[in-house]
C-alpha cells in the first residue's frame, strides 16, 4: 500500500472527488469524517493537521483516508512534542476511518504501520471512535512496543426513521409519549404570537448568533462557541445546515440546529437552546418533533442524537450503540516517563475544569459573562481593540481545549 501525506488545504481540496467516492461506498462512514465537515474544521483549527491517504499503488485511486491532528505544549511558538488525536476533534462528536470495504485489512494495517514508522509522537488518543474496524487497526500495534488502553466512550443514540411522520408516531412512540408530544406542540403553537423561522442567507449571522446565545444561557459560557459559529456558517454555505427558531412575537422561545448528510440519508441533531421563561411549554420536545418531521420529509433514514443517553431519547424510539476511546503509548523509557508526567498534569487539569464547569453554570456568572461580552461589542466595535480581544479569546480557547 502507498500512503500519501496531505498537509495543506490545496492538497485536501484536490482529494474531494476521491474522498466522496470512498465515503459513499463506506457503510461505516459518518458525517464527521466526510470531506465537507473536515474541510470546515481544517480551515479553522489552530492545531497542525494531516490526512493519510491510502492507495494500492502509484497512480491508482485512493481507497482509504485517516484524518489526524497533532497537538502539544508550545514554547516560543515551537511545539515541544506531538500528541496525536483524530481529525475533527474537539468539535466532532464521533471519529473514525473512511475506507472501501474490500481494502479494509490491508489499508488499516498500512495506516497503523505508517503512524508507527513515519510519525513522531508521544501518545495517540483516539476519542469517541464510532467504527467497528477499530479492533483491526489496533491489532497492528505490537504489544511489546506499545501499550493500548481501550475504554467505552459516550453512549450514542439514534432513531431509525420510517417513510412518513405518521408512521413514526404510530410505530416508534408509546401511546402516552405520542399524546404528550402532540399536546405540547398544540399548546406552544396556540400562543397568540407563535411563529417559526428557518435560516436564510439574509438572516444566517443573526440566526446562528441567537442559537449560540440561547445555548450558552442554558449551559453557561462555552469555549467552543466561536468555533461552532464558524463551522455552522460553513455547513450552511454548503446546504447541510438545518436551523429553526421558535418565536413568541419578537421574543425567541427556542432555537435548534442540526445537519443533513444527504449522501448517507442521515440527520444529526446538534445543539438546542431555549428561553427559560417558556420551559412550561416544553419547547425542547416540540423543536425535536420539528427536527424529526423535517428529517423524514427530506428522506432521511436515521436521526442521530449524537452523544448522551438521556431517558427522553429512549421514549422517542432511540437505540443505543457504543463509541470507544483509545490511548496508544509507546513503551520505550523516554516516552513512557513523559506520558506519566502528562497524565498527572491532565488529571489536575480535569479537576480544575470540572470545578470551572460547575461555576460557569451559576446564573450570576452567566449573567456577568453575557453582560461583559455585550459591553465589549457595543463599546469597542469601531476600534481595533475588539479584534485584539477576540484574538486573545481564541488563543485562550485553544489552550483550554488542548491537552
Amino acid at each position: 500500500m502507498q500512503i500519501d501525506r496531505i498537509e495543506t488545504l490545496t492538497q485536501f481540496d484536490q482529494l474531494r472527488a476521491s474522498w466522496d467516492v470512498v465515503y459513499h461506498h463506506d457503510p461505516q462512514a459518518h458525517v464527521f469524517v466526510s470531506w465537507l465537515w473536515l474541510r470546515g474544521w481544517f480551515e479553522l483549527t489552530p492545531y497542525r493537521w494531516l490526512v493519510l491517504a491510502v492507495r494500492p499503488g502509484p497512480g491508482s485511486p485512493y481507497v482509504a483516508f485517516l484524518p489526524l491532528v497533532s497537538r502539544g505544549p508550545r514554547l516560543a511558538g515551537i511545539q515541544l512534542f506531538d500528541l496525536l488525536t483524530m481529525g475533527g476533534q474537539p468539535l466532532a462528536p464521533y471519529t473514525g476511518f473512511v475506507c472501501l470495504p474490500a481494502y479494509e485489512p490491508a489499508a488499516l494495517a498500512g495506516l497503523a504501520g505508517y503512524i508507527q514508522q513515519e510519525l513522531t509522537w508521544v501518545n495517540f488518543r483516539m476519542s469517541e471512535v464510532l467504527d467497528s474496524r477499530l479492533k483491526t487497526f489496533l491489532q497492528a500495534f505490537p504489544r511489546d512496543r506499545f501499550t493500548v488502553e481501550t475504554s467505552p466512550g459516550m453512549p450514542s443514540l439514534f432513531i431509525p426513521l420510517p417513510e412518513s411522520w405518521e408512521q413514526y408516531l404510530e410505530a416508534s412512540l408509546s401511546k402516552n409519549t405520542r399524546k404528550k408530544l402532540r399536546r405540547h406542540t398544540r399548546q406552544l403553537e396556540s400562543l397568540p404570537g407563535f411563529r417559526t423561522t428557518e435560516i436564510q442567507a439574509t438572516t444566517a449571522k443573526a440566526d446562528i448568533d441567537l442559537l449560540l446565545s440561547l445555548w450558552q444561557q442554558r449551559w453557561g459560557p462555552k469555549p467552543m462557541a466561536p468555533w461552532l459559529d464558524k463551522i455552522f456558517h460553513h455547513c450552511f454555505k454548503h446546504n447541510t445546515l438545518w436551523l429553526k427558531i421558535l418565536w413568541d412575537g419578537s421574543t425567541p422561545i427556542a432555537a435548534s440546529v442540526g445537519m443533513f448528510d444527504h449522501c448517507k440519508k442521515k440527520f444529526y441533531g446538534f445543539i438546542f437552546g431555549g428561553n427559560a421563561d417558556y420551559n412550561d411549554w416544553s419547547p425542547g420536545k416540540v423543536t425535536l418533533g420539528y427536527e424529526l418531521q423535517d428529517a423524514i420529509a427530506q428522506g432521511c433514514q436515521v436521526y442521530d442524537f449524537l452523544a448522551g443517553a438521556d431517558d427522553y431519547k429512549f421514549s422517542l424510539g432511540a437505540q443505543e450503540r457504543t463509541t470507544f476511546n483509545v490511548i496508544i503509548t509507546p513503551t520505550d523509557l523516554p516516552r513512557r516517563a513523559l506520558n506519566r508526567g502528562l497524565f498527572r498534569l491532565e488529571h489536575g487539569g480535569n479537576i480544575l475544569r470540572s470545578k470551572l464547569g460547575k461555576l460557569k453554570r451559576v446564573d450570576r456568572v452567566k449573567r456577568l459573562w453575557f453582560a461583559g461580552v455585550t459591553l465589549i461589542k457595543r463599546v469597542q466595535a469601531s476600534t481595533g481593540l475588539l479584534n485584539l480581544l477576540l484574538a486573545a479569546n481564541e488563543l485562550a480557547e485553544a489552550g483550554y481545549l488542548a491537552y
